[in-house]
């Protein structure tokens, strides 16, 4: 499995930056790129990970990689089961136990993960607790989120959509 990790998300973790620039755009497994957010409380952060090519969006309360990686299968099988695609699961490859962790190296999928940035923090801020912060239900939003991609030139596509196709082949 290969992570590309923002640097906020490397130092808070303690890793050394490694530059990797060769990635496979649009086939699976793919990879995921890592992210820290803020839960709205003081000193309380949690990691998000971008599937790319799917876009899938997956929250893990907790800002070291080393901990919130080990948690990614198990929310991603989650995520994958509450929407219905839970036969893609051997695609992801999620149960390999080597984990690759590399600088980010795609401008357009940090400006993704920005944007969602932006509403993840909105609703954990809206929270009056951490224990009220749902992530299974701020992962769904996501799940209908509208993007581009380079593929779809210019056109927008849904997570949901590129599940389906790859249910279909």
């Amino acid at each position: 499995m290969i992570i590309r990790a923002t640097s906020k998300a490397l130092k808070l973790s303690g890793i050394k930056p490694v530059v990797h620039d060769i990635f496979e755009h649009n086939s699976l497994p793919g990879e995921w790129f890592a992210g820290i957010f803020s839960l709205g409380k003081p000193g309380k952060l949690g990691t998000y990970f971008v599937h790319q090519p799917t876009k899938i969006s997956v929250l893990v309360p907790g800002k070291s990689l080393k901990n919130t990686i080990s948690k990614l299968p198990e929310r991603v099988k989650g995520y994958l089961q509450r929407n219905g695609y839970e036969q893609l699961l051997p695609l992801f490859h999620l149960d390999t136990s080597c984990v690759e962790i590399y600088t980010t190296n795609s401008r357009s999928v940090l400006a993704h993960m920005n944007q969602i940035k932006f509403n993840i923090e909105y609703h954990c801020f809206l929270a009056e607790t951490l224990e009220q912060i749902n992530f299974d239900w701020l992962e769904d939003i996501f799940f209908d989120y509208l993007f581009q991609t380079k593929d779809t030139k210019g056109k927008y596509t849904k997570t949901k959509e590129i599940l389906s196709k790859l249910l279909v082949t």
